[in-house]
């Protein structure tokens, strides 16, 4: 049996699930044995928004990805970040997919949260 390595990545940012009321941003890293084309957030699996990718990306200690996965393409710019805009947290709580989607159109999900606004 052949197993095909797909897509991962990490969302960073927010720390917390528990986000202040206004824009909030969310960044991390995603890599695919392909090379990835773009990554995507999916709200209450309806809207979808594109993060800005390639981004430079270093480690929790200043390490190169590179390190861990020298096969992967591009992990000097595996970076990407995006800022969701406030009126997708008005009701006070979202569903938020991050996507990978790589140069072949294959898409992966990476991370799953429920965003939730704090009260004021």
């Amino acid at each position: 049996m052949i197993i095909t390595p797909m897509a991962f990545g990490v969302v960073d940012r927010p720390l917390q699930n528990k986000v202040p009321a206004g824009d909030v941003e969310l960044s991390g890293w995603a890599i695919d044995p392909h090379g990835v084309a773009r990554v995507e957030l999916l709200v209450d699996g309806g809207a979808i928004f594109s993060a800005r990718y390639g981004l430079p990306y270093l480690g929790a200690r200043n390490e190169p990805l590179a390190l861990y996965f020298p096969a992967y393409p591009n992990t000097v710019n595996a970076g990407f970040t995006i800022e969701l805009p406030a009126q997708t947290l008005a009701r006070g709580a979202a569903d938020v997919r991050t996507v990978v989607i790589n140069s072949v159109g294959t898409r992966t999900e990476i991370d799953r949260r429920q965003l939730v606004t704090e009260s004021r």
